[in-house]
């Protein structure tokens, strides 16, 4: 075998080691770069919540503006959502440190307000069925 042979195996092995190891020395995150990843995790939760309620407020408007919804109940179910909006983008704005102390506090946040949303759309639902049952009879 020739020099200019084995220089080229040699560094096509050295290639393919560092080919091969070098995901797994990325894969070390230091405690920061894991915080740092939850903080934006929480806050893109927060960020989807709150793009959630402004599409329910844009919903109720056009329900309520096409009369599927007596005013009462638009006027109670959009200040529900206002107010939770208003929540919402308060944390945005605030600390997020302060949710990835504890795993469990970032995890309520979202599951909080995933919930809340089911139980808002179901409430409409709920409302909506009720007003054509009286409205039919």
């Amino acid at each position: 075998m020739s020099v200019e042979g084995l220089f080229i195996t040699v560094l096509m092995l050295l290639l393919g080691l560092v080919g091969v190891t070098l995901p797994f020395m990325r894969g070390r995150q230091k405690v920061g770069d894991v915080r740092a990843l939850h903080v934006q995790q929480t806050r893109d939760a927060l960020v989807t919540s709150y793009e959630r309620v402004l599409a329910t407020i844009r919903d109720l408007d056009e329900d309520h503006r096409l009369g599927k919804i007596n005013d009462d109940d638009y006027q109670q179910e959009r200040d529900y959502w206002a107010d939770y909006g208003v929540k919402l983008l308060q944390l945005l704005e605030g600390d997020m440190s302060q949710f990835v102390d504890s795993e469990a506090a970032e995890e309520s946040i979202t599951v909080n307000a995933d919930g809340e949303l089911d139980q808002a759309v179901e409430d409409a639902i709920r409302n909506y069925r009720m007003a054509l049952e009286s409205a039919g009879r």
